[in-house]
């Protein structure tokens, strides 16, 4: 099979949905259920390592399901961006839950950091009251920091624990 046709590569590292930091272990034909042979990446979660998914290499709007990890110079400049605003707090729980979900979904790291900071900020504000942030909100953080905490770590070669401080000491200081 020939992998040089396919924006993949065997061995490299990308992000998956909302799954993170995947590893690409394998570019393969398989026929599932229904007879027809496809060619599919093979993925690893790097959180999973058991875990395997199968992705089809012509799978519709695969660019939005699977992106190439940014260089740290992408880094740095999604740390500026996301910190030249701060998105308004969307009151109404269902519509803030459907607008995190989009943001997940889309996988825009900037759009991801400023949900960071956004619920963050709020989480902060709500324990400075002695109340807790709604169960919605706190899987959306969670989840939005697992993936971007995933992918700094990589890029940059540092620890995930390492993440969240080294964002905040290259953030722009007008901020």
């Amino acid at each position: 099979m020939e992998q040089g046709r396919y924006p993949y590569q065997k061995g490299e590292y990308v992000i998956y949905r909302s799954t993170g930091l995947c590893r690409i272990i394998d570019i393969r034909q398989e026929s599932f259920g229904d007879g027809a042979l496809r060619t599919y990446y093979v993925i690893h979660p790097a959180d999973q390592p058991s875990s395997q998914f199968f992705v089809p290499t012509d799978l519709p709007g695969l660019e939005q399901s699977m992106r190439p990890l940014l260089s740290a110079s992408q880094v740095h400049q999604m740390i500026r961006s996301a910190y030249r605003e701060m998105p308004a707090w969307i009151e109404d729980a269902k519509q803030r839950a459907a607008a995190f979900e989009a943001v997940l979904r889309c996988g825009d790291r900037t759009q991801l950091l400023r949900m960071i900071r956004l619920l963050r900020r709020r989480q902060s504000d709500l324990e400075a009251q002695h109340k807790k942030m709604y169960a919605c909100d706190a899987r959306a953080l969670q989840n939005a920091q697992r993936i971007l905490i995933q992918e700094l770590a990589f890029v940059l070669h540092i620890g995930a624990d390492e993440v969240i401080p080294y964002v905040l000491e290259h953030r722009p200081q007008a901020v």
